[in-house]
């Protein structure tokens, strides 16, 4: 930590810090983003500035954006951030009873809090709650009611190869031609292997290997198609 670090961190706190520090880094056009970089999560600064420019970015009006896996909210808050531009909505899908694969249910289950109610105060405070539509289920279950197109769906969830193939196979066939699907977690590593291919898998299968998707954008573990047809 450097000497002007730690002086600005005691004198006025982290939160100050960390804020300037975006400011001086991203300056005013993603300065709106700031918020998410307080909401505990996975969501890297780079993967954060992709999702919302490529929401934001969309040649739509009023888009659709689902989110599949929204935790405590880091990455609803970028997405809720660029819909909340084009005047659309993000609908957050997750049951919020600390389920998951097998490497995150000890993240999960070891907090002392009610998700739900923790998740819907970020969201709040990021004063994007008019944007955000809570679908408190688990995607197999939401997708029995779901009949809307979507320009853009985030998954984000259970990252075993069997529930992200579920969760693509049920969602996919809802995104207009032309519309974006992205994935945490796409990066080969253990947890990958471990839980059987998990995203990476998914992403080789059904999209690099299929003629209706383009691969638009690979940034540290997060992976970007276009659908074609």
């Amino acid at each position: 930590m450097s000497f002007i670090k730690k002086i600005l961190i005691k004198v006025f706190g982290e939160k100050f810090y960390f804020t300037l520090r975006w400011f001086l880094k991203y300056g005013p056009k993603y300065f709106s983003l700031i918020s998410y970089w307080f909401i505990e999560g996975w969501l890297s600064e780079k993967e954060a500035l992709v999702l919302y420019r490529t929401v934001k970015n969309l040649r739509v009006l009023n888009p659709i954006v689902v989110e599949i896996g929204s935790w405590l909210g880091k990455s609803s808050v970028v997405l809720a951030k660029a819909v909340k531009k084009k005047k659309g909505f993000l609908h957050c899908i997750d049951p919020f009873d600390a389920s998951g694969d097998s490497f995150s249910k000890d993240s999960y289950s070891t907090k002392n809090f009610d998700l739900k109610e923790k998740f819907l105060s970020n969201i709040k405070k990021a004063k994007v709650e008019k944007y955000v539509k809570l679908i408190p289920k688990k995607s197999q279950d939401a997708i029995k009611e779901w009949n809307s197109p979507i320009d853009f769906i985030f998954i984000d969830a259970d990252h075993t190869y069997s529930n992200v193939k579920e969760d693509f196979i049920f969602w996919s066939k809802f995104l207009k031609v032309g519309g974006y699907i992205a994935f945490h977690d796409a990066c080969q590593d253990q947890k990958a292997k471990k839980l059987d291919g998990g995203v990476p898998r998914l992403i080789k299968e059904e999209i690099l290997s299929k003629a209706g998707w383009e691969k638009v954008v690979l940034v540290d573990s997060l992976f970007i198609a276009k659908k074609l047809n």
